[in-house]
């Protein structure tokens, strides 16, 4: 017969190991809740449906400050499909899309995937007219709201990488 017990005690140490966080069946609907809540700024893991969950506090970055002026020069305020008229824009990780959370973009009518315009107040913030929070609150896609009091031009989101009066030039 062979000797089976050196591949029980293999088989004992890849068994997955407890969870560190109390069990969702152990816990009511409010204690899953609360857990929830006061770990969402970090990231947390739901207790419920096991999906992590964070909020995020996003800025606009320079990238996201050239993309937005990029399709200004091109399309203005109308609705534009972006790979068509500039893949460079998509190509940067989504953080175009991210600039709806400011209310600068919307996207197509039917939701159609890259058809977006530039909006009014995207239009007055790339003119210099008005500033925008500096951050944003999101979690799972949504605005949650403005996070501080502090605000950003177009001039402070592109920073040194991008100048202004070269991306404006023509139009």
């Amino acid at each position: 017969m062979p000797d089976t017990s050196h591949q029980s005690q293999m088989t004992l140490q890849a068994q997955p190991q407890p969870p560190t966080e109390p069990s969702s069946y152990a816990m009511t609907v409010r204690e899953a809740r609360a857990l929830f809540n006061t770990r969402i700024d970090d990231g947390v893991c739901c207790p419920v449906c096991q999906r992590h969950a964070k909020i995020y506090r996003r800025k606009i970055l320079s990238q996201m400050a050239w993309a937005l002026m990029t399709v200004y020069r091109e399309a203005q305020c109308e609705w534009v499909h972006l790979p068509s008229i500039q893949p460079s824009v998509m190509g940067n990780g989504g953080s175009f899309a991210k600039l709806r959370y400011w209310q600068l973009i919307e996207s197509g009518p039917d939701r159609h995937a890259g058809i977006w315009r530039i909006t009014e107040l995207g239009e007055a913030f790339i003119q210099r007219q008005v500033v925008v929070p500096k951050y944003v609150q999101t979690y799972d896609g949504q605005n949650l709201g403005y996070s501080g009091s502090d605000t950003v031009s177009i001039d402070d989101a592109l920073g040194t990488r991008f100048v202004y009066d070269e991306l404006m030039r023509g139009i």
